[in-house]
């Protein structure tokens, strides 16, 4: 059970922790000076990256309420395209 847990945590961790050019800002400001300038780093990035999340979810949220009114028509059309590309897709395979 316990191998379960670990193997779990270290997939969590390899999944959240990409390597990007926030992390290594963070890692260089750890190395260079104390690990509390490298803590302030990585609170600073994470706080960003949930204000960001926060505000895409908010953004969606008011674009569904939105579009909520145009869902009886949104089934038909997008049906109809996709029947249009089907049809365009297959009468490209044709030769001349």
């Amino acid at each position: 059970m316990l191998s379960v847990i670990v193997a779990s945590a270290l997939l969590a961790l390899s999944i959240a922790v990409p390597f990007g050019p926030i992390s290594l800002m963070c890692v260089q400001r750890s190395l260079l000076s104390d690990h509390w300038r490298g803590f302030a780093c990585g609170a600073g990035a994470s706080t960003a990256h949930g204000a960001f999340a926060t505000l895409a979810f908010l953004s969606a949220h008011y674009a569904a309420g939105q579009v909520e009114s145009l869902q009886p028509l949104a089934g038909p059309l997008s049906a109809a395209l996709l029947v249009t590309l089907g049809l365009r897709i297959f009468g490209a395979g044709k030769s001349p």
